[in-house]
């Protein structure tokens, strides 16, 4: 496989909703539970991201449970729109919110989803990375295309990047 980023990343941020599973199919996507299970055996740092808002972060761990992930509420980062209000009102930038628990540089981390304006996006006008896969909401015509969103790295989804960075180490 090509090498898909400069360096390997410390930290992965990981989007939910089209990465780790189906929306409406509430089943997995292919390959996404084998690389969950490679990051924990290889120790690679991670937390989960969703923009989800009908659903507690324990509502979503015990439907990802369901589909065979093993979870917790603290693997999940969900920020409401009272989160966003007071970054917005104190000038903040978004990270610092997520990685001290990740206890890494944002240029460290990567976010991989499959949402280019949102997850992809919004991830590098943080500074941070953003992988797209093609899993989810990934739409070629669209994305691969976008005028002003360049991804960092696009993959077929959450396990061939994974696998990438096994093999880069």
């Amino acid at each position: 496989m090509a090498k898909l980023l400069k360096t390997k990343p410390k930290a992965l941020l990981i989007d939910v909703t089209g990465v780790l599973y189906e929306s409406g199919l509430n089943k997995l996507i292919d390959g996404s539970l084998e690389a969950i299970r490679l990051l924990n055996s290889i120790q690679i740092k991670y937390k989960l991201v969703t923009n989800e808002t009908q659903a507690t972060r324990e509502g979503l761990v015990s439907k990802l449970r369901r589909i065979g992930y093993e979870f917790t509420a603290d693997d999940i980062l969900s920020p409401g729109p009272v989160c966003r209000d007071f970054i917005i009102k104190h000038g903040l930038r978004p990270h610092l919110l997520i990685h001290p628990a990740l206890n890494v540089k944002a240029e460290e981390a990567v976010m991989i989803g499959d949402d280019i304006n949102s997850d992809v996006g919004g991830a590098q006008q943080c500074g941070i990375p953003g992988v797209l896969v093609r899993t989810g909401k990934f739409r070629p015509e669209r994305d691969l295309n976008h005028p002003t969103i360049k991804p960092n790295a696009i993959v077929d989804n959450l396990l061939q990047f994974v696998q990438w960075m096994i093999k880069s180490n």
